[in-house]
């Protein structure tokens, strides 16, 4: 059938059905392997990099850069120019003027970090937080509650069944 919504049109094909519970090895392989050769990639990273101080030395032995990121706070969701990091976050949240971390794995990459100054968030920055904080987590509580009820009650979704 042919879906009209608005003036676009969708024509949907089904691929594949994959049936409840367990998958096939055969199915998630690629994605076990892709997976596993990273972590081992990551591992094999970390070892060479454990112990070095200077940025720029490691940076040209492994065919990278150094990069200067500015505005990193503990409630930062995202590395400007890197992406979601919140190993790479944590990190700079944790050191003191001066350190240069151990190599911290990412998500999609490893990372050495050198914390070249500290500015102090201005008076009343953390205040604001912490009330985005509260109201976030308390719009949140609602919905989880409500998740919870329905995982008690076994209510199974079947809406996409008609929709």
């Amino acid at each position: 059938d042919v879906f009209e919504f608005g003036d676009k049109f969708v024509v949907a094909h089904l691929t594949d059905i994959k049936e409840e519970g367990l998958q096939l090895l055969e199915d998630v392989r690629s994605r076990i392997e892709s997976t596993l050769l990273q972590e081992k990639k990551a591992v094999l990273l970390i070892d060479q990099l454990t112990g070095a101080t200077d940025l720029d030395l490691l940076a040209s032995d492994f065919g990278s850069t150094v990069k200067s990121v500015e505005g990193i706070t503990f409630f930062s969701s995202q590395v400007p120019g890197v992406g979601t990091e919140p190993a790479f976050i944590g990190m700079a949240s944790a050191m003191t003027k001066g350190d240069v971390s151990m190599p911290v794995k990412g998500l999609n990459s490893i990372f050495v970090l050198r914390l070249d100054d500290v500015i102090s968030a201005p008076e009343g920055a953390i205040g604001g937080v912490q009330q985005q904080l509260q109201s976030s987590l308390q719009s949140r509580a609602g919905f989880e509650v409500y998740n919870e009820l329905e995982k008690l009650a076994n209510v199974k979704d079947n809406r996409a069944n008609f929709y």
